[in-house]
């Protein structure tokens, strides 16, 4: 897992990670490699509550609102609440703002609009555990940008996790072409999500969390908003 304190960046590996700049799809070896401890756990847990219960408000909102409003609106609150943080205001250098800019559009717009979307024919407790397989799409996204296999229990334990998004998603898809197409355009944003945390690497060692982030909702309230509004 890689941390999002800059300074944890600088590992052996961080020459190869300048002269890298220029390409837009890589990432890097996180910077952490012992096991979770109570720490980490707790902010696992944590994250995994507000993020799961988002598809329920997802839910909820779109009895009264349309989906692009549904995604304008968590945007335009998730980057108003990144701004106040000064952390999250810091510059970024010239040449990691086109990373940044991809990152607005597969880490926020898209799967942000997509989610809505999708669980128009979609039950919210399908949308959060489809969404639980960001996990394994990360890992596999992870292993082609770095060329490197996973070992055999990794192999076997995304073999099996992948099993486990098609018995989950197929009594949904089966049942009618609008369920096909819901879960589809759930699987599209969690292969985005996949994407998303291996680009986000680099950035993240060298910057941190928070300004990586607000650049990205950014990026993406640019362009939600003329879809939310119309």
């Amino acid at each position: 897992m890689s941390t999002p304190h800059p300074a944890a960046g600088a590992t052996a590996d961080a020459p190869a990670r300048h002269r890298g700049r220029g390409r837009v799809l890589q990432t890097a070896h996180g910077s952490r490699a012992e096991a979770f401890g109570p720490v980490e756990w707790g902010l696992l847990t944590g994250i995994a509550g507000i993020w799961g219960s988002s598809f329920l408000f997802i839910d909820v909102g779109l009895e009264a609102l349309e989906p692009a409003v549904v995604s304008l609106a968590r945007l335009v609150l998730g980057t108003g609440a990144l701004a106040l943080i000064p952390r999250a205001r810091q510059r970024l250098r010239g040449e990691d703002l086109p990373r940044a800019a991809l990152l607005g559009l597969v880490w926020m717009a898209i799967p942000l609009l997509l989610f809505p979307l999708a669980q128009q024919w979609v039950a919210s407790s399908v949308a959060g555990m489809v969404n639980g397989a960001v996990p394994l799409f990360s890992a596999l996204i992870a292993t082609v940008l770095l060329r490197h296999l996973p070992r055999p229990g990794q192999a076997v334990g995304l073999a099996v996790g992948f099993l486990g998004v098609v018995a989950i998603t197929w009594p949904s898809a089966r049942g009618a072409d609008a369920s096909l197409l819901g879960v589809s355009l759930l699987l599209l944003a969690v292969a985005l999500y996949g994407l998303a945390t291996n680009l986000a690497v680099p950035l993240q060692q060298r910057y941190g969390g928070a300004p990586v982030l607000l650049r990205a909702q950014l990026v993406a309230l640019v362009v939600i908003a003329p879809f939310g509004f119309a």
